[in-house]
């Protein structure tokens, strides 16, 4: 139970918007890992939401979990989305070994045009080859 609320807070902290191996090193964040955890849960839509509706949360983790509601909860997606195609916000993001400032609309333009989604389509292919 301590894990996932470290996850949570992880998430709601988050500055940086990344996915895949990141940094010089290459390695997943603890952050994309808080994600992925999160969203396994039973209660995720709740969690999420509450990360949304958090006025604290960060614009990296509540990346994190506009992604996470296309990929699991489209009617949450669809209710929430629109906020975020008008914000006027900034967020950070990491490609690579690239770190972007954008706009958040952007960031979300690119997640509701399915930019990230082969991340999700990776795990899937992960838990089926086990």
């Amino acid at each position: 139970m301590e894990e996932e609320t470290d996850n949570i807070k992880l998430l709601k902290r988050c500055t940086t918007f990344s996915l895949g191996g990141v940094g010089y090193s290459g390695r997943i964040s603890n952050t994309e890992k808080a994600f992925k955890s999160l969203l396994k849960r039973d209660d995720a839509k709740e969690i999420f939401t509450d990360i949304l509706d958090d006025e604290e949360s960060k614009s990296g983790g509540k990346l994190y979990v506009l992604l996470g509601i296309r990929w699991k909860f489209h009617d949450l997606y669809d209710e929430r989305l629109p906020e975020f195609l008008s914000s006027s916000a900034m967020a950070e993001v990491t490609h690579g070994c690239m770190h972007l400032t954008q706009p958040m609309s952007k960031l979300a333009a690119d997640i509701k045009d399915g930019k990230y989604d082969f991340y999700q389509e990776k795990e899937a292919a992960v838990v089926i080859d086990r």
